[in-house]
């Protein structure tokens, strides 16, 4: 009976002691991943779930075995180097942070950042700065660009949470490992640094290029025709008076109209955002950026009505008279006083441009009537003002 009893107790033991080492080796699966010191983030700690590991540093990877209980981490290095060849160490993990308290130094508290390694989707695209002319490419494989044309930098990136983890090896703001918080939203991106306490930046998505066919074209500024904007089919366009235009590049994403003026003052908006809207040959256009900026825009085709085409006297008195040339020239007044003109027409709508003010203004806006011989010019710019003329 006793020999029964010892072996009982014997097997028990042995049972309790497998139990105490199957606790003492686990590994805890939160652990499992990459860990970037919060620091500075040039020491990262990989724990594997076989219960391997490794601490790397800048030009140096030390291997180690782990496991946990409880709260406790253990750290076994295969290091030859006897101090603290075992370390002892309390851990919490919170928000994807983990912080290691050592059982062994005191002050020895240290807090690291899981790195996913992987990317959110929803940040692949191009950004662009807002009221800057920085440009955020972040590619599917983690790689990436950012910087103004000209002055590139590439960088690699990877998403946490909503962290956002960028390796700068030119240290753009002051830091190789840089940290964010990222917001998207409508075709908007916002970065909030977590290490420079203020510093927040909006990027605006890239539409891809894709423009709007709508807009292409030639648009004077309904206040003074002088003013154009031209939007060319491949994306590029030009802006200003006659003698003073300014080049950019737009793009379109449903009712936004993004410009970029890549040559624009540092002072000014380089990438502007427009809501656009577009009626009866009308362009608005919102800002997105300056309060109650709105400015409207008249479609200007470059064509001429063949109707117009010709000449037509007043009828009120026949020696004043129009003539309308094909070419988009024409010429109106009476003999000996003949004023020379250009015209087209978009619509309904005729558009003269009069270099001697006439009317008090240089371009002229009129709709356009005709029945029969007789043309009718109702003024959009002056109530009431209204002509008949008749063809010769």
């Amino acid at each position: 009976m006793k020999k029964l009893l010892t072996v009982v107790a014997l097997l028990i033991f042995a049972l309790g002691a497998l139990a105490l080492t199957a606790c003492s080796s686990a590994q805890d699966e939160e652990l499992v991943g990459t860990w970037r010191f919060e620091g500075d983030g040039s020491v990262t700690y990989v724990f594997d779930a076989d219960g391997t590991g490794s601490r790397n540093t800048t030009g140096r990877r030390e291997t180690f075995t782990w496991s946990t209980s409880g709260d406790r981490l253990n750290v076994n290095r295969d290091t030859r180097d006897s101090y603290l060849r075992n370390e002892r160490w309390n851990y919490t993990i919170t928000d994807y942070a983990l912080t290691i308290d050592s059982r062994q130094e005191r002050n020895w508290v240290y807090t690291f950042l899981l790195d996913s390694g992987e990317q959110n989707e929803a940040l692949l695209n191009t950004w662009h700065l807002e009221g800057g002319g920085e440009t955020l490419v972040l590619n599917e494989d983690g790689t990436g660009t950012r910087g103004t044309a000209g002055d590139m930098e590439s960088i690699t990136w990877s998403t946490t949470g909503n962290r956002l983890d960028i390796r700068s090896r030119q240290q753009a703001w002051g830091v190789e490992w840089e940290r964010w918080t990222f917001t998207v939203t409508d075709y908007s991106l916002n970065l909030n640094s977590q290490q420079a306490t203020g510093l927040s930046l909006d990027y605006r998505l890239d539409s891809g290029g894709q423009q709007s066919v709508d807009l292409v074209g030639t648009w004077r500024w309904d206040d003074y025709g002088g003013y154009i904007y031209v939007f060319d089919a491949d994306g590029t366009g030009t802006r200003g008076f006659i003698d003073d235009m300014e080049t950019f590049t737009w793009s379109t994403s449903d009712d936004t109209l993004y410009v970029n003026r890549d040559q624009a003052p540092l002072s000014e908006i380089r990438n502007e955002r427009w809501t656009f809207t577009i009626a009866n040959y009308a362009l608005t256009l919102n800002s997105q950026q300056e309060r109650n900026l709105v400015y409207t825009y008249l479609f200007d085709s470059g064509e001429q009505s063949a109707v117009v085409v010709g000449t037509w006297a007043w009828d009120e008195y026949d020696g004043y008279t129009y003539t309308f040339n094909a070419d988009g020239t024409g010429t109106r007044g009476v003999a000996g006083d003949m004023e020379s003109i250009t015209w087209s027409t978009t619509g309904n709508r005729i558009d003269i441009r009069s270099p001697l003010f006439a009317w008090g203004i240089e371009w002229e806006r009129w709709t356009f009537t005709i029945t029969g011989d007789s043309l009718n010019l109702n003024s959009q710019q002056a109530d009431g003002l209204s002509f008949d003329y008749i063809r010769r």
